[in-house]
């Protein structure tokens, strides 16, 4: 079995410090919202990021014809 030693030779800051360290990571944790994915939310957001890449290309596409055809 495994002993820990106590620190013992840490300035009175670095020791307060260290014992925050859990309680900050918990405030954190319990501050972190909670997302559900529901498969109705993950489609409409890939159809919008489909549509949107759709969209850049068909603009690139109309830019690139008007520019050919000044040539």
């Amino acid at each position: 079995m495994t002993k820990f030693r106590k620190i013992t030779n840490l300035s009175p800051l670095r020791r307060r410090l260290l014992k925050q360290i859990p309680l900050t990571a918990i405030a954190l944790i319990m501050a972190t919202p909670v997302v559900s994915a529901t498969s109705e939310g993950v489609l409409k957001t890939y159809s919008n990021i489909a549509a949107a890449k759709y969209e850049d290309s068909l603009i690139t596409a109309q830019r690139l014809r008007d520019g050919t055809t000044i040539l």
